[in-house]
């Protein structure tokens, strides 16, 4: 929470009184704030109409020998919810926040990760809400979900469209395109900071290396969860992970060389920034 304090009033003040601020930051800033209107803008909007199902896919579940594609049993909870999903990716902020703290300017390390690690998110989850809403692809249990509300027709998703709607939403895997995203943020850090870096210790290395292979691990879970709770395809996992792996990779290399140092070290903290620091040093 600490952490999260100081970030908070590091990225407030520093775009009003550090040198040249929006001339350094300003494309990141515009890309940052592009995802967030973009994204927002694609979800209140509607997936395709569902094609016509046919018998296959009749609510008594298919017959024998019928494609199976999207009649996957249909279940309310998951392995993964998304408030789950949630916390996981706030606590990769706080991860990445800190992974910056130790360094050389500390604070505009810690500055730059967060940006960079918000930016790949809300980049991620922008082209994850466009791609969902134009393409509309069935999810594997989008018959059985229909099946359900049919049989629970007073359930408020059902009444209120919610669970059609969703069910049209399945390419690609969001829980997949921000898991990796996250994950592969963060394994750039560590790889930058202790894995390939000059004169690291071969303990440090060592630490990172079974730090990114937890978080890439971790990442896979939730794509094999996905499938197998009957949300997604393959394909749509598959390219939600390259997505966020992508998008990731994208914003770390604008801040960050592959020795983890600034690229935008030009920008440095004007004295009311410099004052902040030294007010919020004890929180560090």
């Amino acid at each position: 929470m600490r952490t999260l304090i100081a970030l908070a009033a590091l990225l407030a003040a520093s775009p009003a009184h550090a040198d040249d601020y929006w001339g350094t930051y300003g494309a990141h800033y515009a890309g940052l704030a592009t995802g967030l209107l973009t994204a927002g803008t694609a979800a209140a909007f509607d997936p395709p109409d569902p094609p016509r199902l046919g018998p296959a896919y009749a609510p008594d579940g298919p017959p024998a020998g019928a494609p199976l594609d999207l009649s996957m049993p249909f279940a309310i909870d998951q392995r993964i919810s998304e408030s789950e999903l949630a916390v996981g990716l706030a606590t990769g902020l706080s991860v990445a926040t800190l992974l910056g703290v130790s360094d050389d300017d500390p604070r505009w390390h810690a500055h730059d990760a967060a940006l960079g690690y918000l930016g790949a998110l809300t980049t991620t989850v922008a082209l994850t809400e466009v791609a969902k809403v134009t393409v509309g692809r069935l999810r594997p249990d989008y018959a059985r979900r229909m099946a359900w509300c049919r049989d629970h027709p007073d359930r408020r998703a059902c009444k209120s469209g919610h669970l059609a709607k969703d069910g049209r939403k399945s390419f690609f895997s969001g829980h997949s395109s921000t898991a990796f995203a996250a994950a592969t943020f963060l394994t750039w850090q560590l790889g930058g900071r202790f894995l390939w870096r000059d004169g690291a210790h071969w303990g440090a290395r060592a630490g990172a290396g079974l730090g990114a292979a937890s978080m890439l691990a971790g990442a896979t879970w939730v794509v094999w969860s996905r499938v197998a709770d009957g949300r997604h395809h393959l394909s749509d996992v598959l390219t939600g992970g390259a997505v966020g792996a992508g998008v990731a990779t994208l914003w770390y290399l604008s801040l960050f060389d592959l020795q983890g140092d600034r690229r935008l070290a030009g920008s440095q903290p004007g004295r009311a920034t410099q004052a902040l620091m030294v007010g919020t040093s004890g929180v560090f």
